[in-house]
């Protein structure tokens, strides 16, 4: 038995595939840069954008802020000033790990009656204690250095001989 393909795709049901709910990184018309950008990129640094985030807030692609970025003195500044932005957010979620954290959700739950109810709860994340670990190193690396780096800090390697063919 042969397959043979129709020359009409049906569309299969189903959810949509999360590209299509995104907004498209590289948009149909191009986008010329404009002062205001620099100020709205100033603006969105205070809350820690990362350049996806830019990108999408400008309705550009990744690359073209990068590109701008390079080309603009103003741009770039602007995103260097959100790098300490991005930092700061990058600490926050790592030290809400390393602690654990609560955050609010919601649950679909179908009744007896088929109705779908979405009641609110908080959800409770456990401390993870590799973030613990890397929070403290980070912090106060002379303290929590691995046990292994400072002994092989203090052993001296001879080599004797050299390597083969010398």
């Amino acid at each position: 038995m042969r397959c043979v393909p129709s020359a009409k795709k049906e569309k299969v049901g189903g959810p949509e595939p999360r590209s299509a709910l995104l907004p498209p990184l590289r948009p149909e018309q191009p986008v010329r840069y404009s002062a205001e950008f620099a100020a709205r990129v100033a603006a969105a640094s205070a809350a820690g954008y990362t350049v996806t985030e830019v990108a999408r807030l400008l309705g550009v692609s990744v690359d073209q802020v990068n590109l701008w970025t390079v080309v603009y003195p103003e741009f770039a500044a602007a995103m260097r000033a959100s790098d300490q932005a991005r930092t700061a957010r990058a600490e926050s979620a790592l030290y809400q790990r390393a602690v654990g954290y609560e955050h609010l959700a919601e649950k679909l739950v179908k009744t007896s009656d088929d109705r779908i109810i979405r009641p609110l709860y908080y959800e409770h994340v456990p401390a993870d204690p590799v973030a613990a670990l890397n929070w403290l190193k980070a912090r106060d690396p002379a303290r929590w250095r691995p046990a292994e780096q400072e002994a092989a800090e203090g052993v001296e390697v001879v080599v004797r001989g050299g390597l083969p063919g010398e």
